[in-house]
């Protein structure tokens, strides 16, 4: 999910990407070190690896304040939902690899795919940073960021500061990277052998 590609380009990849993959018995789509990017493009990739129009997850932004004084209140609930797009899906097996440095666009990408019953999360707790950040500058021309919005599952669970947890737990350790053993996407080798 990154800012370099446009949103033309990112549809022909997914296009070329789904006639690749379309005769393959599963995929692993890797999640580990992805930091983020647009919630739009996590929209658009999960398009592509749905079944049936779902809700994805439910989002509030707080309202603005004055300069003087802020606010603590919040907007309209707004659902947003995945539906099939684009000309071939894939729904047979996927394993979703995800670490403490998955966060962001790629947690709102997680929320979108992980009801769908042939998706299995693999690895560890995500990193739990879904709010965009609304920028400004103080007087002093100081620029500051502060998230401003709450993302919630459609069971409305909020994840911020928790995590997606994974529906299996595999951790990679110090002794893995020297030896380069991957057991995390070991694990999902198995599973995708097994369906």
């Amino acid at each position: 999910m990154t800012e370099i590609l446009t949103f033309g380009r990112l549809k022909k990849a997914l296009n070329k990407t789904l006639v690749t993959f379309q005769h393959k018995k599963g995929i692993i789509i890797d999640l580990r070190f992805n930091g983020g990017g647009w919630d739009r493009a996590a929209y658009k990739i999960a398009s592509r690896f749905v079944s049936q129009k779902q809700v994805g997850h439910l989002q509030k932004k707080r309202i603005k304040g004055t300069r003087i004084k802020g606010t603590n209140e919040y907007g309209k609930l707004k659902s947003f939902s995945v539906m099939p797009k684009g000309k071939n899906q894939f729904t047979k097996p996927i394993v979703i690899l995800t670490s403490d440095f998955t966060a962001s666009t790629s947690e709102v990408f997680l929320l979108a795919m992980k009801d769908f019953p042939y998706v299995t999360i693999v690895g560890d707790t995500t990193e739990g940073i879904f709010s965009e950040m609304h920028e400004f500058q103080l007087p002093n021309k100081w620029d500051v960021s502060l998230s401003h919005q709450h993302f919630f599952s459609k069971e409305m669970i909020n994840y911020e500061e928790i995590g997606i947890e994974p529906d299996i737990v595999v951790l990679n350790s110090r002794e893995d990277l020297e030896t380069d053993i991957d057991p995390v996407i070991t694990k999902a080798i198995v599973l995708l052998k097994k369906e």
